[in-house]
């Protein structure tokens, strides 16, 4: 059945690109079958993930190699990075369509090759890293959270090599369960599923208009979770999701006291943070 999927996705993918003005997600299923078991969901459903959002960025530089390595010091369960492709489609962390925000210098990411991004100063002398070099600072077992940035450049959502690449850069890695692939775009996470069934997904929403039919949604494509703005989770997001055996994590919370009224009051199953070990001490409270 996957690779009914697969030759379906290559058709689909190419017919997207030899016609400009089509709607590129107008062909999707309205349905993908389970590929995955919950043995994971059921495993972790009543702990609570601390995931370092771009490693611990608020100690090192945003999604650099020492903020990853900084992340596992400070006791994270795993990673939430960005990925970009460079012009000669090579896998980039990065979080920006443009280099100017984090490195002082302005480049287009995707219309820029690897070697340029990679002479570019993105906090304390350190490089651009690309997405092989963070399956080697990881330590095996921790969470890694891939969140594809690239689906928002008409060119890269309709470049079938760079997701493939991205698919085999996992397999590569042996590290495909420890990898959660994230995106905001929903249809674009579909194409994901096509491709590779065996991956978790997780899909982002900070529209409080959306979530009502999350955990309907994630069940329908076979979705793990989703990573939902903090500010808006509410009793019937949580529950609902609770009732499909869905992930539901939490973005992006620093402050201590609020993550642990978050937890008290909701199934949160994980939180994003920039300071891993402040969200560490501050649900040590869970237990008391």
């Amino acid at each position: 059945m996957k690779y009914f999927y697969f030759f379906f996705f290559i058709i689909l993918f190419s017919s997207c690109e030899a016609q400009e003005n089509h709607d590129e997600d107008a062909s999707l299923p309205k349905s993908l079958p389970v590929t995955i078991l919950n043995q994971w969901y059921e495993r972790c459903k009543d702990s609570i993930i601390i995931l370092a959002h771009g490693g611990a960025s608020a100690y090192e530089p945003f999604n650099s190699i020492s903020a990853f390595k900084k992340a596992f010091e400070l006791k994270a369960d795993g990673i939430e990075l960005d990925l970009m492709n460079s012009k000669d489609d090579s896998i980039m962390v990065f979080h920006d369509l443009n280099t100017k925000r984090y490195t002082g210098v302005d480049y287009n990411v995707v219309q820029t090759n690897a070697n340029v991004l990679r002479s570019l100063n993105i906090g304390n002398g350190e490089k651009m890293p690309f997405l092989s070099e963070i399956f080697e600072v990881v330590p095996k077992g921790k969470k890694i959270y891939l969140e594809i940035k690239w689906w928002q450049e008409p060119s890269s959502r309709k470049n079938l090599n760079l997701l493939n690449k991205l698919i085999k850069q996992i397999e590569k890695s042996g590290r495909i369960n420890d990898c959660v692939v994230v995106c905001i775009d929903f249809n674009y996470l579909i194409k994901v599923k096509m491709i590779k069934p065996e991956l978790n997904l997780f899909w982002i929403n900070y529209d409080a208009s959306k979530s009502g039919d999350a955990s309907q949604l994630l069940s329908r494509y076979n979705f793990q979770g989703c990573n939902i703005f903090s500010g808006i989770i509410n009793s019937e997001l949580s529950d609902s999701l609770v009732s499909k055996n869905k992930f539901l994590f939490a973005w992006t919370i620093d402050d201590g006291n609020f993550a642990l009224d978050l937890c008290k009051k909701y199934k949160v199953n994980g939180i994003y943070t920039n300071k891993p070990d402040v969200i560490r001490r501050s649900l040590n409270g869970l237990k008391n």
